[in-house]
């Protein structure tokens, strides 16, 4: 029987329950029954059922029992706990019902061969532990090379392992900020910044550059020349006291070390760029002991947002990038207070502001991305091309443009990392070839405006190559991971060895560009330092799967370009990480070595993944390991038919060995390790 239609239920009159009743007739009206069934009364709680007297007697009942007891078979249970908490026990378990019940109607409509949630990695030292694809077959290599794979894959797992489960370092007595006084013993630092140094800054704001061989340019950063020229007379007035006065040496004083490394590309006289690496360690010094004394806990102010990241600036400048991000998050949070993420349009009057949110958007995204760690800042309501006005003057327009964009498909990246197992793989995939579409966008930018970079900013430019690429790298391993294609991979390889070799241009390039290095060249600060060393891993991997001498050789060059700076322990321990993993490639190629005496070269055993006609599988057409259907880098490499339908000698361990070799990301958290257990030494 049909229920009472809306009509008549609204009426309050008697409906005869036909599908057109006749009062709707009646009324010339459609008859309609839209309305919400009433949801059932819920059961009251048991304790509230009892009644008045009975909870009397339980209560004399239980003022008799002895102490000792908490509890008396007579009374009931109900009596012990209050009616609040039964309700809550009820409340959980028709929520964990209806959780049950909506995860059953979801994976019901999930598409079909893609039911499975999609992966994500919640940290970065679990990522090779977390890897769901796995491969499927064993690459086509030679029987007798099969235990030597093994071995090296053991060995790989064995240091990544071990690089992975590094806990951090305590941010108390031992922090970065602590441990650097000991580098500037016997520095005397002036108790204000001299008006010269003032000066000298305030020149180097205006926008006409010094045309020469080596062109005079400043790093644009968060503080503005109308913020500087502030920041300038105020100290010159000594109307700066307590942490207002703290706040602006740091910012001052951070931007004299920048100005400090743009004046040394002046001169390749010895004894003048030793008095600047002189004055810049003073500067330095001067700011991180201004840094300490500021208070976070003050109240909120711009020049405490500027401050916090030009201290934060200055971290990274010095290779503490864990110190780097923590002084950003202080910062972008600041920012959130201050409300100064909803501003939604540029003006002479929040000019300034709108650089503090950019560069700190810009750090907090790139090194979230590096620590995969949550970001800190939202995301603005203005677009970041927006935020600043364009200076055609300014040598480092273009870069700075470029690595902003870069940064923006960082921080999606990031969301796929921290929260893609909460989404379908087919999301996950189709949010991925987005960022491809983007990274494509981005290299058409870049070839556009490759003609028009200057000699003096010839590093940076091949620095932003070496992102770029790197980060096309960890898009493409996003999406392999996901929706693996032959393609993809092809491309991952290549992206991996262009990253690579642009970071070799600037190792060749140092000796033509004068400048103060100290103990370790600071183009790793924006490079390897700040970015994932992901192109270097991932070659790694390639040459243990096919052998190829072309990427071992480019490994090796790699990491003898680094070998040179061993006057810094994060070089250093960086350069025991990566010689480490080259050095569990050396049997293979000793080997191949020997059998080239009584047979082929290695490019015929060991074919390169550049030589194969890939052959990829659909899901649904390949046996899963534990009903997982996906497809490996084995199947990609495979150009047999027949080999994918041979069982693998080694097993689906070795593949797994592979995948997760493939899929680890090494934190920061191996700076301060000892690989001399690795390295044989």
């Amino acid at each position: 029987m049909l229920s009472a239609c809306d009509l008549c239920h609204s009426r309050k009159v008697r409906c005869d329950r036909q599908a057109i009743c006749a009062n709707c007739v009646d009324a010339r009206v459609e008859c309609r029954r839209d309305r919400r069934p009433k949801a059932p009364s819920k059961p009251k709680a048991p304790s509230s059922i009892l009644s008045l007297g009975e909870r009397v007697a339980n209560l004399e009942r239980l003022t008799n029992q002895p102490r000792g007891n908490s509890h008396s078979p007579n009374v009931p249970d109900a009596m012990y706990t209050e009616p609040n908490n039964t309700n809550e026990s009820d409340k959980e378990t028709s929520a964990e019902r209806r959780k049950l019940n909506a995860h059953t109607t979801r994976s019901e409509s999930a598409p079909q061969g893609h039911a499975e949630w999609a992966t994500a990695s919640e940290d970065s030292s679990h990522r090779a532990k977390q890897a769901k694809v796995i491969l499927q077959n064993e690459l086509s290599i030679d029987n007798d090379l099969i235990p030597d794979r093994r071995t090296i894959l053991r060995s790989a797992l064995d240091l990544v392992e071990k690089v992975a489960n590094r806990k951090n370092l305590d941010l108390g007595e031992s922090s970065s900020l602590r441990m650097a006084e000991t580098h500037y013993e016997g520095i005397e630092v002036p108790d204000l910044p001299p008006p010269e140094l003032l000066y000298m800054l305030l020149r180097e704001q205006s926008p006409t550059l010094n045309i020469g061989k080596y062109v005079q340019v400043q790093w644009p950063d968060h503080v503005t020349g109308k913020s500087l020229e502030k920041m300038a007379i105020r100290l010159l007035n000594g109307d700066a006291h307590g942490q207002l006065y703290h706040q602006l040496c740091v910012c001052i004083y951070v931007k004299a070390v920048c100005h400090v490394d743009q004046l040394s590309r002046l001169s390749n006289n010895a004894t003048l760029l030793n008095r600047l690496l002189g004055s810049k360690k003073v500067y330095e010094f001067a700011a991180i002991r201004a840094l300490k004394e500021i208070d976070i806990c003050t109240t909120p102010s711009f020049t405490l947002v500027q401050s916090l990241i030009s201290g934060a600036k200055l971290m990274q400048q010095t290779g503490r990038m864990d110190q780097c991000w923590v002084l950003n998050s202080y910062a972008a949070r600041l920012i959130v207070a201050l409300n100064y993420h909803e501003i939604d349009h540029l003006t002479p009057d929040n000019e300034e502001i709108l650089s503090a949110v950019f560069w700190c958007y810009y750090l907090d995204r790139t090194l979230s991305s590096l620590f995969i760690r949550p970001m800190s800042l939202p995301e603005p309501c203005m677009p970041l091309d927006q935020m600043h006005r364009k200076d055609e003057s300014m040598a480092y327009g273009t870069v700075v443009e470029i690595i902003s964009d870069l940064a923006q498909v960082q921080g999606e990246l990031l969301d796929i990392s921290l929260n893609g197992k909460r989404r379908y793989a087919t999301e996950i995939s189709a949010r991925c070839e987005h960022l491809r579409s983007r990274m494509h966008g981005i290299h058409n930018k870049m070839e556009a405006a490759g003609h028009s970079i200057i000699d003096a900013i010839v590093n940076e430019w091949h620095g932003t190559e070496f992102c770029y690429y790197a980060i096309l790298v960890d898009v493409l391993r996003a999406q392999l991971k996901h929706d693996p294609k032959a393609a993809a991979y092809k491309e991952c390889l290549s992206a991996a060895r262009t990253s690579l070799r642009a970071f070799q241009h600037i190792q060749n390039n140092l000796a033509d560009v004068p400048g103060i290095e100290g103990s370790y060249p600071s183009f790793l600060t924006w490079t390897v330092f700040l970015y994932p060393l992901s192109p270097f891993f991932v070659l790694f991997c390639n040459v243990v799967r096919t052998a190829d001498s072309g990427d071992y050789i480019l490994l090796q060059e790699v990491t003898q370009g680094l070998s040179q700076y061993t006057g810094n322990t994060d070089v250093m321990n960086m350069l025991d990480l990566l010689m480490a993993l080259q050095k569990l490639c050396e049997p293979l190629f000793q080997t191949a070595l020997s059998q080239n005496e009584q047979g082929p070269p290695v490019s015929a055993t060991h074919p390169t993944v550049d030589s194969l006609p890939y052959q990829v599988l659909a899901p649904d057409t390949v046996d899963g390991v534990g009903g997982v259907q996906a497809i490996g880098l084995s199947t990609l490499g495979a150009a047999d038919p027949q080999i994918l339908a041979t069982e693998s000698p080694l097993g689906s361990s070795t593949d797994e060995l592979m995948w997760q070799l493939f899929n680890s990301q090494l934190p920061l958290g191996w700076y301060d390790m000892d690989m001399s257990s690795f390295n044989g030494q």
